[in-house]
């Protein structure tokens, strides 16, 4: 049990996962922290520039949690899901197998066969009494259903941080804006199930290692552009 165990932990989980990574989670009191965050940016009232740095931020770092919720869930549904169908598929086979060698006891008229058969048959009753206990299709989707809330608020967030900031005029409105965003937040942590220290780990891990890529990617990027300028530069310069 403990080598199924450790395959399913181990089969990929890419299914859930959208193509711009995920994201952080649920056990901190991040709730009070993005109180306190608050209250200290509203002190920021004279320095526009302090203030929307601090503003953003503050929102940058919302983001990144959203990111790890979001992630986080992602892992735990594709997990699920691989419980479901291993332990469902698992029960079909050995139910098929043992009613076949039961079968073949009383057609042929063995009787070596008939532990074998009760064995094959008392697996596939246990298997799908696991399945019925643990509901693995449905954590799967109310982890699911988690990985879509926390995904719609990482999209708000960054929305907020790089469009809505320049269209409001006002340190109040921003404000305003946070209080909503920060509302629509606790709903969602609220409802999204707990996710294990190891999933969130992972999630934590797959995250670093994309913003790494994507960050050398930059580099290389404009590397790759000062190398063109300087050749061109030197190029007009023989001519």
């Amino acid at each position: 049990m403990s080598i199924f165990i450790g395959f399913l932990q181990s089969t990929s989980h890419e299914r859930f996962i959208s193509q711009e990574g995920v994201r952080y989670c649920l056990w901190e009191d991040l709730e009070d922290r993005s109180v306190a965050s608050k209250r200290r940016m509203a002190t920021f009232n004279k320095d526009s520039n302090t203030f929307e740095k601090e503003f953003e931020i503050f929102l940058w770092g919302l983001e990144q949690r959203c990111r790890k919720a979001r992630d986080s869930q992602f892992l735990a549904a594709g997990y699920w899901d691989n419980v479901n169908r291993w332990l469902g598929l698992s029960a079909v086979l050995f139910g098929v197998v043992g009613g076949g060698t039961a079968a073949g006891t009383v057609a042929l008229g063995t009787s070596w066969s008939i532990p074998i058969a009760a064995v094959l048959s008392t697996t596939a009753g246990l298997l799908a009494a696991a399945n019925s206990f643990l509901k693995p299709s449905d954590r799967m989707e109310a982890h699911k259903r988690a990985g879509d809330g926390w995904s719609i608020l990482t999209d708000k967030a960054k929305k907020i941080g790089q469009l809505d900031i320049h269209c409001m005029p006002t340190h109040e409105e921003m404000i305003k804006k946070l209080d909503a965003f920060l509302e629509d937040k606790k709903k969602v942590t609220a409802e999204s199930p707990v996710i294990p220290q190891r999933m969130y780990d992972k999630a934590v891990r797959r995250i670093e290692k994309m913003d790494e890529r994507i960050k050398k990617k930059k580099t290389d990027e404009e590397a790759a552009k000062a190398r063109a300028r300087t050749v061109k530069k030197v190029n007009e310069d023989d001519k």
